[in-house]
């Protein structure tokens, strides 16, 4: 990925949000087990807010412990071959992290999106001076999103890696945080990379 200089292209990691590559849909088969009922309806308009950001919060807990089951963990991979390391880094799709079980903080950022996308939700890449997080609107038109510090899957709880993401942005202020929604991205014409075959 070619960030550029202030992340100049960042909603380009959009492209590595891929929902329908065949090893996330494996990943939510797997989630759904940790569910209610054993289903990820993704946002349910007709119910109220509270309602859906409950929802999606216990559905970000089903994913969170479906690729703890799977053994997905913090592997840093981030090496880059000629170039400046500063505007440009190696981000694994997530067919690749969810196959190898490794995965880095950006690497985690568009697995997760991808998995959240594929439910139809929201979500959001972010990233602040040498980390990156993933955020997902709690509820259909919210402003406000649940946000999760990847680097934890594999090694903390659910709940760790949410206070770890508050307070991990709450330590930079807006002009150091970059926010990539995803559906904006699309809206631009930022499209999912095409599955290996």
């Amino acid at each position: 990925m070619y960030w550029g200089t202030q992340f100049r292209y960042a909603p380009f990691i959009a492209s590595w949000v891929t929902p329908h590559d065949a090893n996330v849909e494996v990943l939510l088969s797997r989630a759904k087990e940790w569910m209610p009922g054993r289903r990820l309806p993704g946002y349910e308009p007709w119910k109220s807010t509270v309602l859906q950001e409950k929802s999606t919060y216990v559905q970000a807990k089903a994913i969170y412990k479906a690729l703890q089951k799977a053994g997905v963990s913090y592997v840093k991979s981030s090496i880059t071959f000629g170039g400046n390391p500063n505007i440009s880094q190696r981000v694994r799709m997530p067919r690749e992290s969810l196959s190898q079980s490794s995965a880095n903080c950006i690497d985690g950022a568009v697995m997760y999106a991808s998995l959240f996308e594929n439910l139809g939700m929201d979500p959001v890449v972010v990233l602040v001076p040498g980390h990156a997080y993933v955020g997902v609107r709690v509820a259909r038109g919210s402003q406000r999103y649940l946000f999760v510090d990847t680097s934890l899957t594999g090694r903390s709880t659910f709940e760790a890696a949410v206070a770890a993401a508050d307070k991990g942005l709450a330590k930079f202020g807006p002009s150091q945080i970059t926010r990539i929604p995803i559906d904006s991205a699309r809206d631009a014409g930022i499209y999912p990379m095409p599955s290996a075959r």
